[in-house]
Formats: C-alpha cells, sequence, structure tokens
C-alpha cells in the first residue's frame, strides 16, 4: 500500500481558484480555520 498524499492549504486554495476561473462563483475564503481542520481532519 502506498503513503497518502496530503493536500497542503496553498494547494487547496489554489485548486479553488483555478476551479472558479474555469465555473465562475463567489471568490474569497470565508473561513480558513474550517479549511485547516477540513484538511488534516484524514490526518488523524
Amino acid at each position: 500500500m502506498t503513503d497518502p498524499v496530503w493536500i497542503e492549504e496553498h494547494e487547496a486554495i489554489a485548486l479553488h481558484d483555478r476551479l472558479l476561473a474555469l465555473f465562475g462563483g463567489p471568490s474569497g475564503l470565508r473561513d480558513r480555520g474550517l479549511l485547516q481542520s477540513a484538511l488534516s481532519r484524514p490526518r488523524q
């Protein structure tokens, strides 16, 4: 089994920006703490 590849915060934000450029929608980050929590949850 291979080790998981974790997504870093800056990568998630860059992906979000790219998807917004392609599909539209409101830009910005509402709550950085929630993003950090969601990204760290699978590591526990």
